[in-house]
Formats: C-alpha cells, structure tokens, sequence
C-alpha cells in the first residue's frame, strides 16, 4: 500500500519547518531575554492554528479530488479494456461458429466419400 497520506505533502512539510523555525526564533528571543513587541497570546495561537487548519483541509480536498480524477481516469481505462476484450470475445464466437460450420461441411463431404 502507497502511503500518501497528507503528511507527505512538499507544502504541509515547508509549513511545518516554518512553524518549527519560528518557534525556535520565538523561544530563542525568550531565552536572550528579548521581548517581542507583540507576544503571541491565546487568541493569536487559535488564530493561526485555525488558519493552519484550514489550509490542510484545503490541501486534503485537493487531494482527494485528484485521488477522484485519477480513479476516473482509472475506471474510464477499464471499461475501455472491458469493450475491447468483449469485441475480442465476439470476435472470436464467431470465428468459433464458421469453424463449427466447416467442420460440418467436411464431415458430411466425408460421409459422401465413404459411401
């Protein structure tokens, strides 16, 4: 099985860094004793988790509908092989039939030969 899960994403794995790479700034103005001029407080955390959120969701809808579009374009190729291999079939019933009626026609010129 392919895990292709959204954490495999190029986008959601830069967002990540991105986070991880301010929070280190973050944490390291912290430690200096540097204040920043406007802390991140509760409201601004649920902001930007609510926006990171939304950007997932949106990232886990594109994936599925290019996950539809690719089992479309799947189920489109199938049936495509299924007409062709029922033409084949057909082909080859027919085929079967004139063979039977060959046969036929030899068996009978057999009998004649015989008798």
């Amino acid at each position: 099985m392919i895990d292709k899960g959204p954490w495999k994403n190029p986008d959601i794995i830069d967002m990540i860094q991105s986070a991880r790479a301010t929070e280190e700034v973050n944490g390291n103005e912290a430690i200096n004793g540097v204040v920043s001029d406007e802390p991140m407080g509760i409201d601004q955390s649920k902001s930007s988790l609510g926006a990171n959120l939304k950007s997932l969701e949106e990232l886990e809808s594109q994936e599925r509908k290019s996950g539809e579009k690719l089992e479309a374009r799947k189920i489109q190729a199938l049936e495509a092989a299924i007409a062709e291999t029922t033409a084949k079939i057909q082909a080859l019933e027919a085929a079967l039939e004139d063979t039977k009626m060959a046969l036929k026609g030899l068996a009978q010129h057999l009998k004649e030969l015989r008798a």
